[in-house]
């Protein structure tokens, strides 16, 4: 795969791996709006069940952090990184994104790990 044709936030991760075509782990630390949880977790809900389904996809869940009700981490895990910018281009993704909008406190922070 041409690295122009990465959707923008696969090209991040692909500056960060060693080796694109193997296993790779990601968390996607997300601070919303207090009192935002519910609306947070149901903008999830589709997207949560949908990528889990994705042939690329090994791992994808939401937690919520226990003592900061608005802090969540999705924890993810991918074949290689193309499963990965398969996913992102994904239309619920955009949806998701969409719904996200004036939720969050913050832009999301993204960790790679391989």
């Amino acid at each position: 795969m041409c690295d122009a044709e990465l959707h923008p936030l696969a090209q991040t991760v692909n500056e960060q791996l060693k080796k694109t075509d193997q296993k790779f782990q990601m968390l996607v630390f997300f601070e919303i709006k207090p009192g935002t949880e519910e609306a947070f977790r149901a903008a999830f809900a589709e997207p949560l069940k949908q990528t889990q389904a994705e042939a690329g996809n090994i791992v994808y869940r939401l937690t919520q952090d226990a003592i900061s009700p608005e802090k969540f981490i999705v924890i993810e895990q991918w074949k290689n990184l193309d499963a990965l910018d398969e996913h992102l281009k994904q239309p619920y993704l955009t949806t998701l994104l969409n719904d996200l909008e004036d939720i969050l406190a913050a832009a999301p922070d993204v960790q790679v790990l391989q």
